[in-house]
Formats: C-alpha cells, structure tokens, sequence
C-alpha cells in the first residue's frame, strides 16, 4: 500500500495574500471590500463553491458574474486570483522529498473555476502532481468534510492510515459530519475547545488537544493525578 502525501496551495504551496486580490477586484469592479463580501464571499456564494455547489467553471463564472451585477472576463479572473499568489520554492521541494517517499496530491479549498486552470494558476507545480491535481469543488465537500479527503486518498489507493497532510497533521479532533463555513466554527472544534478548559474545581490538566498539545503541564504528578501548585500548597 502506497504512502500519500495530501498537500494544500494556499499559505502552504504559495503565500496567498486575500488583500491583494480584494484590491484588484475592486479596481475592476468598483465595489469596495464590504460590498463584495456581501455579494460573493459567503455560504451562499464562494464557499457553496468550493463545497461543490456549482458542477462546472461556466456555472462558476456565470454565478459569479450575476452576483458582481456586471461581466468579469475569466482571463481578468485569473489574472487577478494569480496576482495573489507568491510561490514558495521551499516548499516545491517538500513535495519533491515527498514524491521521492510516495505519492502526492494536492487538494485545495477552491471552486471549479481554479479547478479548471489550476495549471495556469499555479504552473510550478502542475508537474509535480501530475493528475492529482484538484480543489474540494471536484469532490463535491470541503476540507474538513471528511467527503473531501477520504475520496482523494482512495482515488490514488491508498490506506487512510498511510495518509498524511503536511499542512493539518496536527489536527487531532475528528472532522464535522458537514461542511463549515470559514466564519463559523465547526460543532466539533467547539466541542474540543470546552474540553480543552482546565478543571478549577479539581485543578486537573486537560488531556492534549491542539490548543495544548506539546506543552509542558503547570501542575504536580502525584498519585497518578496532576495537582495545581495552588491546591498542593494547601494540602501542606
């Protein structure tokens, strides 16, 4: 069974800079920053998107351009969602050390119209991940849905458990049952968060969770039970 490296391209592959794509949009547009989110970015618009929620790059664009209440040519599309993007080389070379090891692919939080120019967006890589190239638009979910990345390490055959993220191998809570939006919290990272609070009745360390995981506990082990320093100095 082949190892697989799952990789995203946002903030991993390339440094993504949102501000500069809103800038430029606005100079296309002339809709200012709070009136484009209002009418494109939100659930109902480019994170339906990338949850699969438009089939095809023209249903894409069609969507996109009735929401902005004007045309947007996709060359000015793709001109500006590339404008935003830095390549970072050190991590090209992550992937190839990766390739070396195993399998890799990429799977980013994009619709269908990055989708069908992935290529053009992001044309340093497009070798290195051959056909497995493809945002959460193509699997019809997005990342955490687990919709998203079990059909991506199946589609190369490989074991769930010989599957790694470079970029969310410290995730140690299970993902939601449904997508979340950016803006909102999933149940399940909520759920975490409340266990991750220290005890002030018992004084007792929480288990490891990501918001705590590799540190250090402020208390005593005594007992097979970790003690606050406060509570143990009243036991004195």
């Amino acid at each position: 069974m082949p190892l697989l490296f799952v990789f995203d391209m946002d903030d991993v592959l390339y440094r993504y800079d949102w501000r500069v794509r809103m800038g430029l949009l606005e100079e296309l547009t002339g809709h200012d920053l709070v009136e484009l989110r209002r009418r494109w970015w939100h659930d109902d618009g480019e994170w339906r998107a990338e949850a699969g929620g438009y089939a095809t790059a023209g249903e894409y664009h069609a969507a996109f351009e009735t929401a902005m209440g004007m045309p947007v040519p996709v060359d000015d599309w793709l001109r500006i969602r590339r404008a935003a993007m830095t390549p970072w080389p050190e991590s090209f070379a992550a992937v190839r050390r990766a390739a070396e090891l195993g399998e890799v692919a990429l799977l980013t939080n994009n619709g269908p119209l990055v989708e069908a120019h992935l290529a053009t967006l992001a044309p340093e890589i497009a070798e290195l991940f051959g056909s497995e190239l493809h945002t959460s638009s193509f699997y019809g979910a997005r990342k955490p849905d687990p919709g998203c990345s079990s059909p991506c390490w199946r589609r190369t055959g490989a074991s769930r458990r010989r599957c790694s993220s470079p970029t969310t191998c410290r995730r140690t809570w299970p993902a939601p049952n449904r997508w979340a939006s950016p803006h909102t919290g999933s149940p399940t990272r909520r759920r975490w968060s409340r266990r991750s609070r220290p005890s002030r009745r018992s004084g007792r360390n929480p288990s490891p969770t990501p918001a705590n995981a590799g540190r250090s506990s402020p208390g005593r082990a005594r007992g097979g039970r970790v003690w606050s320093r406060r509570r143990a100095s009243r036991r004195r």
